[in-house]
């Protein structure tokens, strides 16, 4: 009897290895088909992207009048900019008197649910001055209706309940178990894949974000634990493909991809191809800010991985990061939020053993 089981369990292992070995390999060939017949992708995307990142130089540099020219350029090749540059682009507006655009702007905002009541908070330390007396109102109960047409048609989507599942049972798991994760994330993966199948990658506008700068989607806490975890047993997983082929399409901001890039090529913490770290802190917020030491070669090397989804220079991408952090720091209005992930780290101090460190006083 006890030799019957163990032919039993072998041949049990042996079926769930198998089909482990099948899934991953039309996997694979489902991605590389989809990257390489569509490789550019949508390029009407692609001068949305390089047009956006032309409108956060001149930020940068002051120039309100050429941000909000490159914001009209790039919403005329795609027909659902993404919110957060929506909102820039009001900004601008507001900043230039152009009533008209700015609010089109923030019209268009509830074509990916972000909700009245956020709109409604937010009105007075945004865009109040886009409305002259009594125009508010109105606006509002347009803004409504667009709202409640966006529900109707992408309210609990299939999208939506698949990840919601996937990220309960990602969560779950943790909270139970301390170690060996790859079953469930690989589970949560073949779930996620027949999503893609049917559907094709999750768009921002189907997952729905609930104010304009949201990064909370469904699928990050999954992703995140699936890319640090499957890379240590997979070679050559083609969730990077995956992701840069959702970038090409619209269906994800460049900035969102690249950190998840960054999690599935660091050899250290996040700290992987594509530089979306920015600057960081060791240990707690005192010591000040500390950045990764470069050279000129891996400049360039970063750059054109950065290139490859469309974000700007990594020079570039600092001083967005710096100018944020500069704002807060000074009590000054926290306006013109690039880049579209703001958050600060903070490593571990004995991490400078293994990558090497600098001390930034004023960048």
């Amino acid at each position: 009897m006890q030799s019957y089981r163990k032919i039993r369990s072998y041949f049990v292992l042996l079926k769930s290895l198998l089909l482990s070995a099948i899934f991953l390999s039309t996997f694979c060939c489902h991605v590389y088909q989809k990257t390489t017949t569509s490789s550019l992708g949508d390029s009407h995307f692609a001068f949305y992207y390089l047009s956006i990142n032309d409108a956060e130089r001149s930020i940068l540099q002051g120039d309100t009048i050429g941000a909000l020219e490159s914001y009209k350029q790039a919403f005329t090749k795609v027909v659902y900019p993404f919110p957060s540059d929506l909102h820039n682009a009001a900004l601008a507006s507001v900043a230039l008197s152009d009533q008209a655009f700015g609010k089109r702007c923030i019209m268009q905002m509830a074509d990916y649910g972000v909700t009245p009541v956020w709109l409604e908070n937010n009105r007075d330390k945004y865009y109040s001055n886009l409305f002259v007396k009594g125009e508010w109102s109105v606006f509002s109960e347009e803004y409504q209706m667009a709202f409640d047409r966006y529900q109707r048609v992408e309210a609990a989507n299939e999208a939506q309940r698949v990840l919601a599942r996937i990220d309960d049972r990602d969560q779950a798991i943790r909270e139970e178990i301390i170690g060996n994760y790859w079953p469930v994330d690989s589970v949560n993966l073949i779930e996620f894949k027949s999503l893609i199948d049917r559907y094709g990658f999750p768009s921002l506008r189907e997952l729905g974000l609930p104010n304009p700068f949201y990064q909370r989607l469904p699928y990050i806490n999954f992703l995140n634990h699936s890319l640090k975890h499957l890379k240590r047993e997979i070679h050559n997983y083609p969730l990077d493909s995956l992701l840069i082929h959702a970038v090409y399409n619209g269906r994800i901001e460049p900035y969102m991809a690249g950190k998840l890039l960054d999690i599935y090529t660091a050899k250290v913490a996040n700290f992987g191809q594509y530089g979306t770290s920015g600057y960081f802190f060791l240990d707690n917020t005192e010591g000040g800010l500390c950045e990764l030491v470069y050279n000129e070669n891996e400049i360039q090397i970063l750059n054109s991985k950065r290139a490859e989804i469309y974000l700007d220079d990594y020079e570039i991408f600092l001083a967005k990061w710096y100018m944020r952090h500069d704002r807060i720091e000074n009590d000054l209005p926290d306006l013109f939020r690039i880049p579209k992930d703001y958050g600060s780290y903070i490593y571990p101090s004995p991490i400078q053993e293994v990558i090497e460190i600098r001390r930034v006083d004023s960048p």
